[in-house]
């Protein structure tokens, strides 16, 4: 009987061998098509067109804090009003 259950531990040394074996294969093989999917969504993805959205927001922000908050912007503006309707109607004086 002790020969068996050396045979049996043998067979099922081989077998886990085997299943890790089997596992590291398809692991590999599962990476290379993650890779190569990976590759093919870079090479497809529309980087100009990604640019140029980033940049026009970046600009329209830019935009909106300068003439949003109580900085120069807001400030020209006042100015800009209030020396034309000065001109318009004599009312108003443009700060100076």
């Amino acid at each position: 009987m002790p020969n068996d259950q050396v045979m049996v531990k043998l067979q099922l040394e081989r077998m886990k061998e085997t299943i890790l074996h089997q596992f590291m294969l398809s692991s590999c093989s599962l990476s290379d098509q993650i890779n190569a999917e990976i590759e093919k969504q870079i090479a497809a993805f529309d980087y100009q067109a990604e640019v140029e959205k980033v940049a026009k927001e970046v600009i329209a922000e830019g935009i909106r804090r300068y003439f949003s908050y109580a900085g120069p912007g807001r400030e020209a503006i006042n100015k800009a009003v209030a020396a034309a309707l000065g001109e318009l109607f004599g009312i108003v004086k443009a700060e100076e």
